[in-house]
């Protein structure tokens, strides 16, 4: 009985010894397994940040610097510098990022040394999708996105579909300027004055919007804000047949749809900021690029979502003269006409890159319409 007893013990010390080998096995193959990735980085273009130092940690100890320019400001989520890896362009999946930053409209450094999800990336990368070539694809940048107030949002990034990875708030830090910026400190031998001569210059464009609006902080807990809703685009003339389509929402997500991917990825969006359409009709093909007023929406979803479990569906609808537009969004029952968005339609033989434009309601810039704090 006795031995039979100790026997009973022995089995269950070796099965628990070989699922913690099967467990640190399962551990060692996320860290191992190598993928084809790179680190970038972006801020908000009215909100640049200059980063000091940035380091992608990696399997074992390994970390890659985070490319950067001198100032980063060229659009939240928005790749910014790259470089190419090692010599098959293939590492391990990234574990965490160490980093040091000035933020302009906060005056002021942050630092964060931070975990990423490891098994949430891995699913992400496993799962990749089909793109509109019909070729199964994943994720090839991780982004780290810099916004006022020490916060950092990471970003997996592809040719056809950008997700929001995880969040992380930086601390407040303390840098000299001799080590921040070596040449400058013989000219204004104090950090003050040189953050001054950044706000000098009043045509900048970040410090116009920074008088206006300050760091804005809250801007983007009100972007990230997700919805219950879907988006369908009809055709008076049913002779139409959409084609590939992007969709870039308030929190910076971006999805495309085709063939292979009809819907939008995410199940609960934040508001829809800005959409391209294609479709054909006729042996011609017509791209409509909209751009959403950012007052107008997100005034009108919130509102419109007040409940939370409600369920909602923005309609896009073309007339059968490919010009007239109409969006809308319905939810409970009730219909928000969406009317401040800034419309362009161009049109071309199938085949032909000579394009027309059919209809355009506003005047055009040198810049696209655009939200504060994209």
């Amino acid at each position: 009985m006795i031995m039979e007893k100790n026997r009973i013990q022995i089995a269950t010390v070796l099965v628990l010894i070989a699922l913690s080998l099967f467990n640190i096995s399962c551990s060692n193959m996320i860290i191992t397994k190598k993928y084809a990735w790179s680190p970038t980085s972006s801020a908000p273009i009215l909100y640049p940040v200059e980063i000091h130092a940035a380091y992608m940690r990696y399997g074992n100890n390994s970390a890659l610097a985070v490319p950067s320019s001198a100032v980063e400001n060229g659009g939240l989520a928005m790749p910014g510098d790259t470089y190419g890896l090692n010599d098959d362009g293939k590492y391990p999946l990234p574990t965490g990022l160490d980093i040091l930053w000035f933020s302009n409209v906060d005056r002021k450094f942050y630092k964060a040394e931070v975990d990423f999800p490891i098994e949430k990336i891995k699913d992400l990368f496993e799962e990749g999708y089909i793109n509109e070539k019909g070729e199964k694809i994943t994720y090839d940048k991780v982004n780290v996105g810099l916004i006022p107030g020490g916060r950092i949002i990471i970003f997996l990034e592809s040719e056809e579909r950008d997700i929001e990875l995880c969040s992380y708030e930086g601390k407040d830090t303390l840098l000299s300027l001799k080590d921040f910026v070596p040449d400058a400190y013989w000219e204004y031998k104090n950090l003050d004055s040189f953050i001054d001569t950044l706000f000098a210059d009043k045509e900048e464009d970040w410090v116009k919007a920074y008088e206006k609006y300050g760091p804005n902080h809250g801007l983007w807990d009100r972007y990230r804000k997700r919805y219950n809703y879907d988006i369908k685009v009809n055709f008076e003339d049913k002779n139409s047949k959409q084609g590939y389509s992007l969709y870039r929402f308030a929190n910076s997500e971006r999805c495309a749809t085709t063939t292979y991917n009809p819907q939008i990825y995410f199940k609960n969006p934040a508001a829809l900021r800005y959409f391209v359409l294609s479709w054909t009709n006729g042996g011609y093909e017509y791209s409509g690029y909209f751009y959403l007023n950012e007052d107008e929406v997100m005034q009108i979803f919130p509102e419109a979502f007040k409940n939370s479990g409600a369920k909602g569906r923005l309609e896009v609808n073309i007339d059968k003269y490919n010009k007239g537009v109409s969006i809308s969004l319905h939810v409970d029952g009730k219909e928000y006409l969406i009317k401040q968005t800034k419309i362009e339609i161009d049109k071309n033989t199938i085949g032909s890159d000579d394009a027309e434009i059919i209809y355009m309601n506003y005047e055009p810039t040198d810049k696209d319409p655009s939200f504060i704090g994209e």
